[in-house]
Formats: structure tokens, C-alpha cells, sequence
């Protein structure tokens, strides 16, 4: 039997001006990515303007009026991550909501797509504070570095200039991808011999299902429900369940 997730991840946005990835920002006329500039044949009052970042085929598609755009960009992340949230992924709503059932999946996936860059430790920092909660702290220690360290879509950025009175994000954007990391281990942490599952799991999170390459894993009321292991890789490790009186029967 395989452990399957059904939610597919488009978040989109309506905000002229709206930054993706590292490098991008739309607006219903005008495209800049990497410092170049675009301009759109669109007049105006545009009225059905959108952003949509498709994790699933690798591309953003850019609607405006009548004009139909998109950047392919490559996806080569084959780790999914549910929460078992399904509302719309208009990001202005999700950022509202402050919910990290709908944010850690998408958050997750774009990490992934960050290149591997030496990540330097800096005390203080939020990026720290995420990497050293105890999972009752998870929750807030995120959703500040995400309202700290990201703009847009989860753009980026080293600097707040929301001004929000947090704490310094990190010491370079190499924080992305170690935030990529950090959201990994609070459901599944191996070293040479051993495999942990749901190590660090939030009470926040219910349920959720985590597929990785190797391991596929579900959970429901807090408590491991099945785990896939595909043991050709995993022949001299020791399997870990969460710590937990019992896990839930199939």
C-alpha cells in the first residue's frame, strides 16, 4: 500500500508588484528579474491580474488582462510534505492566517530548490532559534522567521523592512536552505545508523503525511499511523518511532 498526497502546491497572488523566488517581482505591465526589465503590452485598468508559482510543473505563469506569460524554472525536489490543509493558496489569505499547516509545505519545496551553500551559525538569529526549539516552540519560532525572513511569495530577504521588531533573520540567505532542513528534521532525522521518525513533531500539526525518496511516513491524532521504508538503503540502521505510548493501527 503507498502513502499518497493529493494536494498539489500553486500558491498565487493578485498584489501588483508581487516578489517570487529570489530575483522576480511582477506587476500588471512590467516583469524584472535578475535587475532586467520587461514591460508588458497590457493597457489598462487591469482587473484579473495574477501570479501563480506552480510547484508542480516548475514554472510562475503570469496573467494579465488578455496576456498569458510564464517562466519555466527546474524542479528537482522529490520530497513532498502535507499538513492536511486544503484551503485556497491565495497568499495574501495565507499570510493572514499565519497558519503553518498551509505555509511549511510550500516553504519546504522551495527550499529545496536553494543551492547548497556552506551555512555559517550566528547566535541570536532567528534561523537559530528555529534550529534549537523544543517542539512546543516550533510554531512561533517559524512563523517569525517567516514573517521576518520572507516577502512576496517567500522571497527572501536578509533585512525586515517591515520593521517588525523581530530579531536579526540570519547572516546571509544561505538561511533558506538551512530553514529547508530545519522544517525536514521536525519529521525525520537520520545519521549513519539510526532513522528518527517524527522527532520533533509540533502538537500544532495533527496530521500530515511526509514522502521522501526513501521513506514515507503518515500520521493522524499526533500518533505515527504507517511508516514505508524501502530497506535497500537502510539494511544496518535502527528505525526510531516518535515517542509515543503507542502508534495508531492501520
Amino acid at each position: 500500500m503507498k502513502i499518497k498526497i493529493a494536494e498539489r502546491l500553486r500558491p498565487y497572488s493578485h498584489t501588483p508588484g508581487v516578489r517570487l523566488m529570489e530575483d522576480i517581482q511582477v506587476f500588471p505591465t512590467r516583469l524584472v528579474c535578475s535587475g532586467k526589465e520587461t514591460l508588458f503590452d497590457v493597457k489598462g485598468p487591469v482587473k484579473n491580474f495574477m501570479v501563480e508559482l506552480n510547484l508542480e510543473r516548475g514554472e510562475i505563469k503570469i496573467i494579465s488582462g488578455k496576456f498569458r506569460h510564464s517562466i519555466p524554472f527546474v524542479m528537482h525536489c522529490k520530497e513532498r510534505l502535507s499538513l492536511g490543509n486544503s484551503k485556497a493558496q491565495d497568499w495574501d489569505l495565507v499570510k493572514r492566517r499565519q497558519d503553518l499547516t498551509e505555509i511549511l509545505p510550500i516553504w519546504l519545496r522551495l527550499a529545496s530548490l536553494q543551492p547548497e551553500t556552506p551555512y555559517k551559525p550566528t547566535a541570536g538569529t532567528l534561523i537559530e532559534t528555529c534550529a534549537h526549539c523544543d517542539k512546543t516552540e516550533v510554531v512561533p519560532a517559524f512563523l517569525n522567521l517567516f514573517n521576518a525572513g520572507f516577502r512576496g511569495i517567500l522571497s527572501p530577504r536578509l533585512f525586515d523592512d517591515d520593521y517588525q521588531g523581530l530579531a536579526p533573520i540570519a547572516a546571509d540567505l544561505s538561511f533558506f536552505k538551512e530553514s529547508g532542513r530545519l522544517i525536514r528534521a521536525l519529521f525525520l532525522q537520520e545519521t549513519d545508523d539510526t532513522i528518527s521518525l517524527l522527532p520533533k513533531l509540533p502538537p500544532e500539526f495533527h496530521s500530515g503525511r511526509f514522502l521522501t525518496e526513501t521513506i514515507d511516513i503518515e500520521w493522524t491524532k499526533k500518533l505515527l499511523r504507517r511508516a514505508i521504508i524501502r530497506p535497500s538503503s537502510f539494511a544496518t540502521k535502527k528505525t526510531h518511532p516518535p515517542k509515543t505510548d503507542q502508534t495508531v493501527p492501520p
